[in-house]
């Protein structure tokens, strides 16, 4: 097991013993990557609005602004690789690829071995040499996921949320509100509200702000004024804005920029 942090890359080998829940295991989503190897336990992990039993070997690829969470048995040990990586190493022609791809990946043995080395590269070489080779093999790993077209079984879309999903994405730009939803949607405000709560276990509103503020933050990286991403995204005022920038981030707006 190890845990390796430096620069932009944080991976780990984590090994679970029956306690109580982690925070990891919630649901969230974040502004980086995220890849798990599943080696053991009894997990059922959802990203989005698909779901599935984990089975050894099972790769799991979180794209950028991609709720996730696992439904976990903490009688039972969960053992896995996880590597957090940004968007700035991966290709932008490799980005366009995996963001149209299902996130579950079975049978990659090429990808299993790869992580799986992982851990001799941690025990002989220093910080720096261990960031560049795992750099390289994350490299190497999402081209051959890109490349991968088996398709993972077990999953459980549901095709009613998905639609929402497909919607908010689309007019992610867009004042959303329940009234608009309902009209655009053709359903009861409460029916869709219960649905994708039910399903993605978050409010549909809280899922909107932070795919909004996810947004903002590539905007402003693209080197947008904050005051300008918050008008084109539709927030009631800056400050508002600049609360719930700093609630999801943990940054402010011209902090980003700056970094």
């Amino acid at each position: 097991m190890f845990h390796f942090t430096f620069q932009n890359l944080d991976i780990a080998h984590k090994l679970d013993n029956a306690s109580s829940p982690k925070d990891e295991y919630g649901k969230h989503l974040h502004p980086f990557y995220e890849l798990i190897l599943f080696l053991h336990g009894d997990v059922d992990y959802h990203v989005e609005e698909i779901s599935k039993h984990l089975i050894t070997g099972d790769i799991i690829l979180m794209t950028p602004g991609e709720y996730h969470y696992a439904s976990v048995d903490k009688d039972v040990m969960y053992e896995r690789y996880v590597l957090k990586f940004p968007v700035e190493i991966v290709p932008e022609h490799i980005r366009n690829i995996l963001k149209e791809k299902d996130p579950f990946f079975i049978g990659s043995n090429r990808v299993k071995n790869l992580i799986i080395s992982l851990d001799r590269d941690f025990s002989i070489f220093s910080s720096a040499d261990f960031y560049v080779i795992a750099c390289a093999k994350i490299a190497e790993i999402l081209v051959y996921l890109a490349n991968y077209d088996k398709k993972a079984g077990g999953e459980v879309t549901r095709d009613f949320v998905a639609n929402i999903i497909d919607y908010i994405q689309v007019n992610i730009k867009e004042d959303l509100n329940m009234d608009r939803l309902s009209k655009d949607l053709h359903y009861s405000k409460s029916y869709i509200a219960n649905e994708f709560r039910m399903t993605m276990k978050v409010p549909i509103m809280k899922y909107i702000r932070s795919k909004k503020i996810i947004l903002a933050q590539s905007m402003i990286l693209q080197g947008i004024k904050p005051s300008k991403v918050a008008e084109e995204l539709h927030f009631e005022d800056y400050s508002t804005f600049y609360r719930r920038y700093l609630q999801e981030t943990g940054e402010t707006p011209s902090g980003v920029k700056q970094k």
